[in-house]
């Protein structure tokens, strides 16, 4: 077969043979195609800042709260989704601390008043771990 050529066609080229379309509807389907990646691009990239802020903010807030609470040996806290039986889901704090012999009832208090402020939410479940 000499004489013979093979020609292969991707993406775009392909579609405008099969089509028969213009070339300014071609140069609206890029555009169109450029836009719908770029905005997922984008909504990408925000899922991930805001999961690496939440990571900040936790080791921020923990490293506060063993400042003013040496004896906390490890602690959680991160963003959650608070479940309940009716179906609504709000979002809050779990905060979980391993304090060795606890914290007394008026300091437990305290921290969760100080949580609630310092994380602007007051959807706060902090669990104390003895």
């Amino acid at each position: 077969m000499q004489g013979a050529s093979l020609e292969v066609k991707q993406g775009f080229a392909y579609l405008a043979d099969e089509t028969g379309t213009k070339q300014d509807e071609q140069m609206a389907q890029i555009t169109d195609a450029l836009s719908t990646e770029a905005e997922k691009t984008k909504f990408l990239q925000d899922r991930m800042d805001s999961i690496e802020n939440d990571k900040k903010t936790g080791y921020q807030v923990y490293q506060e709260i063993k400042a003013q609470y040496s004896s906390v040996r490890s602690g959680i806290v991160q963003r959650s989704e608070i479940l309940t039986d009716s179906n609504a889901v709000r979002n809050g704090y779990l905060i979980s601390l391993d304090i060795p012999g606890g914290i007394s009832p008026a300091a437990l208090n305290k921290m969760k008043n100080w949580l609630r402020v310092r994380l602007n939410d007051k959807n706060i479940h902090l669990i104390i771990e003895k």
